[in-house]
């Protein structure tokens, strides 16, 4: 499960205004207007009510990415404000006790996004300008030890990754040249890095179901086979995305919008199907269990701005289980309850 936040870089926030539904040609469900995926559901007063939150790790301030695992979550911190500072690897067991630093990186690099297996802990990190660093994508086994870089000096920065069939796979950003903007891939435990995918303009959010890699680009929702094949646009452009077996569910900006949306298309493209309208715009990450769709909402926000939202895959009235969140960055789930970073903590509540 990966995830992504930097304060020096806002993805895919910063490509909100891209990311409008019915850029790539799909045909809306019925119902709705020209530019909304129909029978969407709008949060009332009533929602807001939810669990409270346990805090698992006080005085996380710098917290930038979280990622599950059946035991520990694993999170990327900052141990120092840029540009001095470095990035840490952090993790702290599911039901609580002290957290512990599995490793302390370089000065002058601060990580970005988060993904682990059973074996692993995969991220990638961006070098601060002028430090004389290296954006790279690292790997570590999950107890700690000796990091292995993957990939490093590359033409574009690594950003959101997911880790599929024997491969870490990232999305790129090359400031002031969207056309660079590539999707790349290594094996793990080290190998060539391969182009899966070039020339994708503001690709950002990722996701795999073990068959195709889906990511978004200004104009699209894109699928590759993970066996090798060229990019099909499948669906309008993303701010998030995540797939099941069925759909791909998103979130986007309806067109002319001052709000955002949570939305699903089938996995080869098809009818889009509205879910959750009138939301926060400033998203940090989508999540899916069996039967419904969470997402962070309120990102970048403080003073109880944000908050943890869910709502059923099949559909019906979205509700709030985490509300008035000072700057929630990513949530990540398990059978039990939802795990998410704030301004200062890592917290979890109650599904």
């Amino acid at each position: 499960m990966a995830c992504g936040d930097n304060a020096s870089r806002e993805l895919p926030d910063a490509r909100a205004d891209d990311a409008s539904a019915g850029d790539a040609g799909l045909v809306e469900a019925a119902g709705g207007d020209d530019d909304s995926p129909a029978e969407a559901g709008n949060l009332d007063a009533s929602s807001e009510a939810g669990a409270g939150a346990v805090v698992l790790a006080d005085s996380e301030d710098d917290a930038a990415c979280i990622a599950i695992d059946g035991t520990y979550l694993y999170w990327g911190a900052f141990n120092a404000p840029p540009p001095s500072g470095s990035g840490t690897i952090r993790r702290v067991a599911k039901g609580g006790g002290q957290p512990s630093t599995l490793v302390t990186r370089e000065s002058g690099v601060l990580p970005f996004a988060l993904a682990v297996d059973a074996q692993n802990v995969y991220w990638t990190e961006l070098a601060i300008p002028n430090t004389g660093t290296s954006s790279s994508v690292m790997q570590m086994p999950l107890a700690g030890g000796t990091p292995l870089t993957l990939a490093t000096s590359l033409a574009a920065d690594p950003e959101y990754l997911v880790v599929a069939a024997g491969s870490v796979y990232w999305t790129s950003f090359s400031t002031g040249a969207p056309d660079q903007d590539v999707v790349q891939s290594v094996p793990i435990g080290g190998g060539a890095v391969t182009s899966v995918a070039q020339g994708q303009a503001g690709s950002g959010a990722i996701a795999s179901d073990g068959t195709y890699l889906y990511y978004a680009t200004l104009t699209a929702t894109n699928r590759i086979p993970l066996a090798g094949g060229p990019p099909q646009a499948i669906g309008p452009a993303a701010l998030a995305l995540a797939v099941d077996a069925t759909d791909v569910y998103f979130a986007y900006t309806p067109r002319g919008a001052s709000t955002a949306a949570i939305a699903r298309f089938p996995v080869a493209g098809g009818t889009v199907t509205g879910l959750a309208d009138g939301r926060s715009l400033t998203f940090g990450n989508i999540v899916l269990d069996d039967g419904a769709v969470y997402w962070v909402e309120g990102k970048g926000t403080v003073k109880n701005g944000g908050a943890i939202a869910t709502v059923p895959k099949s559909g019906g009235s979205p509700s709030v289980i985490a509300p008035s969140l000072d700057n929630p960055r990513w949530v990540v789930i398990d059978a039990t309850s939802a795990y998410f970073i704030t301004a200062s903590a890592i917290e979890k509540v109650a599904k």
